[in-house]
Formats: structure tokens, sequence, C-alpha cells
């Protein structure tokens, strides 16, 4: 199975344990996604995160590490 990707990049899109989407003010909304440990690279992450931020439809994009699983 190919892996799947941040559209228009190389950076694959690591496994999702969870994904919710909450409404965020009136007109926004706000994703977050539990990956999966084992399939989280910091290099990864990094590069996916600059490139959401770097979106006009984007005003926040970000990621931290959690010592819950």
């Amino acid at each position: 199975m190919k892996p799947r990707r941040v559209s228009g990049s190389a950076v694959p899109v690591p496994q999702s344990r969870d994904l919710e989407v909450r409404a965020f003010g009136d007109q926004d909304v706000e994703i977050e996604a539990a990956l999966v440990a084992t399939s989280a690279d910091g290099d990864a992450l990094d590069a996916s995160v600059a490139r959401l931020g770097g979106t006009s439809v984007v005003s926040q994009a970000f990621w931290s590490a959690s010592t819950t699983e």
C-alpha cells in the first residue's frame, strides 16, 4: 500500500489513531490528530507543519509530543 502524503509534497502522513475536528470560534475549525508513536518522525512532522502553516487557509499549525498513549 502506497503511503498517503500531504497534498503536493513528498512528506508522508503518519498513521493516525485519533482525529478530531472541532468548531473554533465562529468561522474556524481546529483539527487535532493523535499519531501512532511508531509512525511519528520529527523531521517529517516539522516539514508538514511548515507546509500547512505556509498556506493562506491555515492560521496556526504545530505539533507536540506527549508521554501518554
